[in-house]
């Protein structure tokens, strides 16, 4: 085989989504499967895909049991059916469900008297046969996995003692999994979407709410476009993530607080007090991304200080209008 130019426009998308249960990751990957275009079909873990069948067109193969490699056998089902777009929904059963890597580490480490190096040994086949398959798919794939709080003991500098401290997000997978993608979409509790990782400079720091087929067609997009210089990435766009995800997470705890039930009003009017705030226009285009993190921090600041409904309402009409209810 000879060389020839690189071309990304050749190299069909390795999407991994991310998040916790109820993030909204099987819709997103329909929605976005969707606007890739072609036929679809869904490797289902969780036998829950058929809920969405009057929302979408596509198959599905319901999985009755979840080890590496009979993840690897549907997927290369799939790919003899000849799908343009496979969703794997979700790649977090494999790890933990019936008959999933950790069951057959247990079952082998067992065997050999608890030695859970040779546990760890007889994983190693069928997991590498099941990222083989999904690298070798020929057409676009999207895996889903849930996440869960990964914690690390720290030193408390002020007692010396030690105590898990919380550094992040992992899927729930084998170590490493996200290197085996292109591009990984984190997922929240408010169905926004940002990226995780990519191997596409334009994409890097992108933030979407509530991602859809448009969305999709867009990222289609980008990734068939000639690949172009990437443009100086601003110095707070990681600062700008994190602001971000503070934010969403401080007006949560208050709706509880105070008693909004309408968790997604409220979280509407607080990325709308915060464009008013950083006068960033609120005419209905996507331009929240243009609220600066220190904006971002401040309006958090301040709602985490808000103890009553009615102070809320106050300086929400104060500062957009009268329109909280």
């Amino acid at each position: 085989m000879a060389f020839r130019p690189a071309d990304r426009s050749t190299a069909p998308l390795r999407l991994a989504i991310v998040g916790p249960s109820g993030s909204g990751k099987t819709w997103t990957s329909l929605a976005i499967a969707s606007g890739l275009g072609g036929a679809i079909g869904l490797i289902d873990s969780e036998n829950s895909a058929d809920l969405y069948g009057h929302l979408f067109k596509f198959d599905v193969d319901v999985l009755d049991q979840y080890s590496p490699a009979h993840y690897a056998k549907h997927i290369q089902i799939a790919a003899r059916h000849g799908y343009d777009v496979l969703v794997v929904d979700g790649l977090s059963a494999a790890w933990n469900g019936k008959g999933g890597a950790l069951e057959i580490k247990d079952t082998h480490a067992s065997k050999m008297g608890g030695n859970d190096w040779a546990g760890w040994a007889a994983v190693s086949g069928p997991q590498n046969k099941m990222l083989e398959a999904i690298k070798a798919y020929p057409g676009h794939i999207i895996c889903t996995m849930r996440t869960k709080t990964h914690y690390e003991i720290q030193v408390d500098p002020r007692n010396g003692k030690k105590k898990p401290v919380p550094i992040g997000t992992k899927p729930v997978q084998r170590d490493g999994i996200e290197h085996e993608f292109s591009l990984v979409f984190e997922m929240d509790m408010n169905h926004g979407l940002s990226v995780r990782k990519t191997r596409f400079p334009e994409l890097d720091g992108l933030e979407i709410d509530r991602p859809n087929d448009v969305f999709a067609k867009q990222l289609l997009e980008a990734l068939e476009a000639p690949a172009e210089p990437a443009p100086p990435r601003p110095v707070h766009d990681a600062n700008r993530s994190r602001a971000s995800k503070r934010l969403h997470a401080v007006a949560a705890e208050v709706a509880e607080r105070v008693g909004y039930k309408d968790r997604e009003s409220f979280q509407a009017q607080v990325r709308e007090l915060a464009r008013v705030r950083a006068g960033v226009p609120v005419d209905g285009s996507d331009n929240w991304h243009e609220v600066p993190a220190d904006k971002l921090d401040a309006l958090a600041s301040w709602l985490g200080a808000v103890e009553t409904k009615q102070a809320y309402q106050d300086m929400y009409s104060r500062v957009v209008g009268d329109k909280a209810a």
